[in-house]
């Protein structure tokens, strides 16, 4: 028996296609695995990696904040490995209500949850961050998962 019929919000036409992917695996209750669908990276070596793996953080909060993405998600939430994002990821007093990994991944700038409201576990296991990660003054109701995280820059928590 599945947790809930196979969700019906199509993904936004200007999403990228790694993004409408990883969209497609979160809706079936995956994850989003981009080194299972290609091959596994160091996230510490600019080596291999390409637009095929790009996701923005734009499509993070799309999907993680608004409707009807949020009210779409199962309750395995987002879950993404080996992912690549190139700009700042801004969630600065969000309430994150499904679980949230992006785990294996490379960040090249910094990642912002200031005040955010974490309702569930959080990973980011072995991901790296190129730039800052801040955390300052977040609530994590439940657990964050850093084992193998490497930052570059300042990770204030």
């Amino acid at each position: 028996m599945t947790e809930r019929e196979p969700n019906e919000t199509p993904p936004i036409q200007e999403w990228t296609e790694p993004e409408k992917w990883v969209w497609q695996q979160v809706c079936e209750g995956k994850i989003a695995d981009f080194n299972a669908r290609y091959q596994e990276l160091d996230p510490g070596s600019a080596e291999g990696w390409s637009d095929a793996r790009l996701i923005s953080p734009v499509f993070l909060e799309t999907i993680l904040l608004k409707a009807p993405f949020l009210g779409s998600l199962c309750r395995r939430g987002v879950r993404v490995v080996g992912a690549w994002i190139k700009e700042p990821i801004e969630l600065s007093n969000a309430h994150l209500a499904h679980e949230f990994w992006l785990d294996k991944s490379r960040i090249h700038l910094p990642v912002k949850l200031r005040f955010a409201r974490i309702a569930e576990f959080i990973s980011f296991e072995k991901s790296v961050f190129m730039s800052g990660v801040d955390l300052s003054f977040a609530q994590i109701e439940e657990q964050i998962n850093l084992n193998g995280v490497k930052v570059c820059g300042d990770l204030n928590m």
